[in-house]
C-alpha cells in the first residue's frame, strides 16, 4: 500500500513538472500571433482591430482602418516580421490618398503581453497601445 502511494505520488509530481516546463516554453517564446485591440491616441482614441498570424519570424494579417466615412472601416492587409519582441509590419490600403494609402506599423511586446508602438500613415502618425484579446 505504502509502495503504491508512493509511485502515484511520484507520477503526479512528474505530470505537474512536465506542464510546468510546457508552460514555460511557451512563456519563453514571445509571439505577436492574435486578434488585437488596437487604441490609436489622436485628437481622441481610435479603437482598430488587428489580426495577425505567425510563422517563425513572418508575421501577415488584417487591421481594421477607420475611414472619412462614420462607422465604416477599411480592411488592409499587412505583412512583416516579429524579432526580439519588436513588431514591423507594412500594408497599403487600396482607395486611400496617396499621402495616406501607406502603412507602416511598429511595436514592442510588453513583459505583461500588451504591445505599444506607432501608426504611420504617409507623413502622418500616432501612438499606439494594444490589448490581445485571442489568439
Amino acid at each position: 500500500m505504502k509502495r503504491m502511494r508512493a509511485i502515484v505520488i511520484a507520477v503526479v509530481g512528474l505530470s505537474v513538472s512536465v506542464a510546468a516546463q510546457q508552460d514555460k516554453k511557451t512563456e519563453a517564446t514571445p509571439s505577436a500571433a492574435g486578434v488585437w485591440q488596437m487604441n490609436v491616441q489622436g485628437d481622441h482614441v481610435i479603437p482598430i482591430g488587428m489580426e495577425l498570424k505567425q510563422d517563425g519570424e513572418k508575421v501577415t494579417g488584417t487591421i481594421l482602418m477607420p475611414t472619412q466615412h462614420f462607422g465604416q472601416r477599411k480592411e488592409v492587409s499587412l505583412a512583416g516580421e516579429f524579432v526580439d519582441g519588436s513588431l514591423e509590419l507594412s500594408g497599403t490600403a487600396e482607395g486611400a490618398s496617396e499621402e495616406t494609402a501607406r502603412l507602416k506599423i511598429t511595436a514592442k511586446l510588453e513583459k505583461d503581453g500588451t504591445m505599444t508602438g506607432t501608426l504611420s500613415a504617409g507623413n502622418h502618425s500616432a501612438p499606439w497601445t494594444a490589448e490581445r484579446l485571442g489568439r
